[in-house]
């Protein structure tokens, strides 16, 4: 199968990170299955000892709905992510898909990914980019995500132009961000089967409680509309 990126950071730094933060490794979807059984396998518990030995990548931000499952999604994107959302990206993308001269359904399936992670495996806190909304559809497996509103960016020492904290929700450091002591998180276990949505500007991390498949979708409505144009940018 085609190689895909994993990363033991999600979403990729845009500084220059170093060290096990900047450690990438292409895997095929296969691959990257047999890694996780065998990390759930021997260290299911994720043991400080074991992090060198059983380093934890993520198979994220993949978008098999392009080419090989292009035919599953035009059959089912419309049913994927929660009934009655206002998401006006099947209205807005298709023009200016014409307007560009690409496919409608796969300019539209670039907004929908597919995430892999092994037990153990976290994300940075970060909110999306470009004033986004985004759902998240547990397909396997358990994650554990931790939000905070936008009314906490200061407390998490964020930058909203990049969507990036340096605060390590896991380890925070006193010293460093004391702040972020202060701050106020909203914690939720998403199951197999159940979808979370969070809105614009929230900023949000989670960790794999075990192997776990999820989609993501990122939308815009008339909520965050203004920042639709930075969002095209990504994909046109």
């Amino acid at each position: 199968g085609d190689l895909w990126t994993c990363r033991a950071r999600w979403p990729p730094p845009t500084d220059n990170a170093e060290g096990m933060e900047a450690f990438t490794l292409e895997a095929t979807v296969a691959e990257y299955v047999e890694y996780a059984r065998l990390v759930h396998r021997v260290d299911r518990k994720c043991e400080e000892d074991n992090a060198l030995a059983y380093p934890r990548l993520g198979f994220d931000g993949w978008l098999p709905f392009c080419d090989s499952m292009a035919g599953v999604f035009g059959q089912t994107w419309n049913a994927l992510g929660p009934p009655k959302l206002k998401d006006h990206l099947p209205r807005w993308v298709p023009l200016f898909a014409e307007a560009f001269g690409s496919d409608a359904l796969v300019s539209l399936a670039r907004y929908f990914s597919v995430s892999l992670r092994a037990t153990g495996t976290v994300d940075a806190l970060h909110c999306e980019r470009n004033g986004a909304h985004v759902w998240l559809n547990q397909v396997e497996g358990r994650r554990l995500f931790f939000l905070f509103s936008p009314q906490e960016m200061d407390k998490l020492y964020a930058g909203y132009t990049t969507g990036e904290s340096p605060v390590d929700v896991f380890y925070p450091s006193a010293r460093r961000h004391p702040k972020f002591a202060d701050a106020t998180a909203h914690v939720v276990t998403l199951y197999l089967g159940q979808t979370l949505v969070i809105p614009s500007g929230w900023w949000w991390c989670s960790v794999a409680l075990e192997p776990c498949v999820t989609i993501g979708h990122t939308f815009w409505n008339l909520e965050n509309k203004v920042y639709f144009r930075d969002g095209l940018k990504d994909h046109f």
